[in-house]
Order: C-alpha cells, then structure tokens, then sequence
C-alpha cells in the first residue's frame, strides 16, 4: 500500500493465491478457527472460477483478473502463459487443503494435476520436469530447475 491507503502493485499471481490457501489450511489446522478454512476454500474457488482455462492454471492478472504478460517472473525474457512452478504451487496449497479437510472435489483437482504433470510436465526423455509453456502446454524453452524437480520430488 501506499501512504495514502491506495495499492501500490495490483497485479494478481495466482501461486501468491496458492501461497494464502497454504497458510490459511496450516492456520486452520493449529487453530481450527473455521474462518481461515472459508477463506481458503474462497481463494480455491477464485483460482478455479477466474484464474485458470480449461488446460491448466493461468499466470498473471490484472486488478479485474484480466490475464496480463508475467514480466515480473519471466525468465530470460521468456513469456509464457503456464509455468510448471504455478501448477506446483497450486498443487502444494491443494494438498495442504486436502489434508487438513477431505474435501472431494479438492482431491479431484490434485488427481488432475498429477495427471497433468505426468502427461505434460514431466519428460521422461530427459527425466525433468519442463518449465515454461504455452497455453496449450507445449514447452517454450530448453531449461532445466533443478530445485523444482527436488521440490516436486
């Protein structure tokens, strides 16, 4: 924010929303306080409602969850509009959900995504995980992240 109450960056990543479902599931789980959980389960339908088509998660958006260039996490110069470390991290706040809920319709998305990394992400050719996309999951560039294929791991 700035001084006067106005926002200082309005761009919305969807992993950042990933990172609150996270924390507000391992907050739900010590506290149990059930509004931590709704607010998790509000952020899981925004990122399900506004932030994805129907291939995978989307990168960047504008204040009215316009999809925008991902400057801010490109590499490179490399633009892409999926990235394996957005999935990963919706991946990580779903499972963290999941484990402090049972929520069915989580584990359905979670089902996907490991579809998803095994039939897209994954390269068995080369035995790591591709980083950048285009939206229909077809790799952009040549790039190994090596602390992504230990993070998935």
């Amino acid at each position: 924010m700035n001084y006067d109450g106005t926002p200082a960056e309005t761009l919305k990543h969807t992993y950042n929303q990933a990172f609150s479902i996270y924390a507000l599931s391992s907050y739900y789980e010590a506290s149990g306080d059930l509004e931590a959980l709704d607010m998790a389960y509000q952020l899981y339908d925004l990122i399900e409602g506004k932030m994805r088509d129907s291939l995978g998660y989307l990168e960047a958006f504008d204040e009215e969850f316009h999809e925008i260039d991902n400057e801010k996490l490109s590499e490179n110069g490399v633009m892409a509009s999926k990235t394996m470390n957005t999935l990963l991290h919706v991946f990580e706040a779903y499972t963290e959900l999941y484990r402090v809920d049972h929520n069915e319709k989580v584990a359905e998305k979670i089902r996907w995504m490991m579809d998803l990394v095994a039939e897209k992400i994954y390269n068995p050719k080369l035995h790591r995980q591709e980083v950048f996309f285009d939206k229909n999951w077809n790799t952009i560039i040549d790039l190994h992240s090596y602390g992504h294929d230990i993070e998935t791991a």
